[in-house]
């Protein structure tokens, strides 16, 4: 099936669900392609729009083996051996924090406010009731899938909370 006619049937799915339910739509990376897509289609609002950023949402993550790791820790050494990269021109560790390059190289400190805020309001949405939506692409041969082993924390992390993981590769 050809990947347009897939992403738009999708698309119209999940747009359905959301109309008869009250879903909450998080994206899990590994990089900021998912939340492009789902703010684009319309099916997650902006943030100007009052949609909070989350961790996975604007960095681009070396493996998707990291973003299990980081929900199956609760984000422990989320922040931990961050260099800043003069070829970037941004901030790298297991994570490449290119759209916040407006962070310089002695604003360490700024970065790991932006994101541990971010982690707080993805640790939010986990607390509501509401069903949820996990959205990951994994478009990049070079990050890996991991994809077994990130239901299986989710199904830990949602614990009574329905929720959906839906995956595209």
């Amino acid at each position: 099936m050809n990947i347009e006619i897939l992403a738009e049937k999708l698309v119209n799915y999940i747009k359905n669900v959301c109309k008869t339910s009250p879903y909450s739509i998080v994206s899990l990376g590994p990089n900021c392609y998912p939340k492009t897509v789902l703010t684009r289609t319309g099916l997650m609002k902006r943030k100007k729009q009052g949609q909070p950023t989350m961790p996975f949402d604007l960095a681009w993550y070396h493996s998707a083996k990291y973003i299990t790791e980081f929900l199956s820790t609760d984000f422990d050494n989320f922040l931990v051996d961050l260099k800043y990269s003069e070829y970037s021109g941004s901030w790298d560790t297991k994570i490449n924090f290119s759209h916040e390059s407006y962070i310089g190289p002695t604003e360490k400190h700024r970065l790991i406010q932006v994101y541990r805020h971010r982690i707080k309001n993805f640790r939010n949405e986990l607390k509501k009731t509401k069903p949820i939506l996990f959205f990951q692409v994994l478009k990049d041969e070079k990050v890996g899938e991991d994809c077994l082993n990130t239901y299986k924390v989710l199904q830990k992390l949602c614990s009574e909370r329905k929720f959906i993981y839906v995956v595209i590769d």
